[in-house]
Protein backbone atom coordinates (compact mmCIF):
# COMPACT_ATOMS: atom_id res chain seq x y z
CA UNK A 1 0.00 0.00 0.00
CA UNK A 2 1.28 3.68 -0.78
CA UNK A 3 2.06 6.61 1.77
CA UNK A 4 -1.27 8.14 0.86
CA UNK A 5 -3.60 5.22 1.76
CA UNK A 6 -1.72 4.97 5.22
CA UNK A 7 -3.24 7.26 8.39
CA UNK A 8 -1.01 7.13 10.80
CA UNK A 9 -2.31 6.99 14.25
CA UNK A 10 -0.73 6.69 17.30
CA UNK A 11 -2.70 5.37 19.88
CA UNK A 12 -1.74 6.84 23.37
CA UNK A 13 -3.89 6.87 26.24
CA UNK A 14 -6.81 9.06 25.43
CA UNK A 15 -6.25 10.14 21.87
CA UNK A 16 -8.50 11.57 19.95
CA UNK A 17 -8.47 10.55 16.29
CA UNK A 18 -10.35 10.65 13.47
CA UNK A 19 -11.19 7.33 11.45
CA UNK A 20 -11.91 5.94 8.07
CA UNK A 21 -13.64 2.98 6.33
CA UNK A 22 -11.01 0.90 4.96
CA UNK A 23 -8.19 3.04 5.38
CA UNK A 24 -4.80 1.62 7.33
CA UNK A 25 -4.09 2.43 11.27
CA UNK A 26 -0.74 2.24 12.57
CA UNK A 27 -1.36 1.31 16.08
CA UNK A 28 1.52 1.54 19.01
CA UNK A 29 1.23 0.61 22.65
CA UNK A 30 4.09 1.00 24.82
CA UNK A 31 4.74 0.47 29.04
CA UNK A 32 4.28 2.94 31.57
CA UNK A 33 7.50 4.99 31.81
CA UNK A 34 9.09 2.23 29.01
CA UNK A 35 8.46 -0.24 31.35
CA UNK A 36 9.11 -3.94 29.34
CA UNK A 37 5.05 -5.11 28.17
CA UNK A 38 6.61 -8.86 28.21
CA UNK A 39 7.86 -9.86 30.59
CA UNK A 40 9.26 -13.70 29.46
CA UNK A 41 9.98 -15.73 26.44
CA UNK A 42 5.77 -17.10 27.34
CA UNK A 43 4.58 -13.54 27.16
CA UNK A 44 6.42 -13.13 23.45
CA UNK A 45 5.16 -16.85 22.34
CA UNK A 46 1.73 -16.06 23.41
CA UNK A 47 0.97 -12.24 21.82
CA UNK A 48 0.33 -13.45 18.60
CA UNK A 49 -2.33 -15.65 19.36
CA UNK A 50 -3.94 -13.13 21.54
CA UNK A 51 -3.78 -10.39 18.72
CA UNK A 52 -5.27 -12.97 16.45
CA UNK A 53 -8.21 -13.33 18.95
CA UNK A 54 -8.55 -9.17 19.01
CA UNK A 55 -8.25 -8.96 15.71
CA UNK A 56 -10.83 -11.61 14.81
CA UNK A 57 -13.01 -10.47 17.67
CA UNK A 58 -13.22 -6.88 16.37
CA UNK A 59 -12.94 -7.70 12.53
CA UNK A 60 -9.61 -6.23 11.78
CA UNK A 61 -7.40 -7.10 9.06
CA UNK A 62 -3.91 -7.47 10.44
CA UNK A 63 -1.17 -6.74 7.99
CA UNK A 64 2.15 -6.17 10.02
CA UNK A 65 2.78 -6.04 13.90
CA UNK A 66 6.39 -5.68 15.40
CA UNK A 67 6.80 -6.72 19.38
CA UNK A 68 9.77 -5.19 21.19
CA UNK A 69 10.08 -5.67 24.76
CA UNK A 70 8.23 -2.35 25.70
CA UNK A 71 6.59 -1.34 23.02
CA UNK A 72 4.44 -3.16 20.04
CA UNK A 73 3.86 -1.52 16.60
CA UNK A 74 0.43 -2.68 14.37
CA UNK A 75 -0.66 -1.70 10.90
CA UNK A 76 -4.53 -2.57 10.87
CA UNK A 77 -6.90 -2.06 8.40
CA UNK A 78 -11.08 -1.38 9.56
CA UNK A 79 -13.72 -1.67 6.90
CA UNK A 80 -16.04 0.26 9.33
CA UNK A 81 -14.03 3.10 10.14
CA UNK A 82 -14.04 2.35 13.78
CA UNK A 83 -10.90 1.13 14.93
CA UNK A 84 -10.94 2.33 18.22
CA UNK A 85 -14.86 0.60 19.65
Amino acid sequence: FGASMVRWIVLLGLTACIEFPEEFYHVTARGKARQNILLDDEDRQQFPAVLSRVVSRFDRLLHAYRLMDNHFHLVVETSDGNLSY
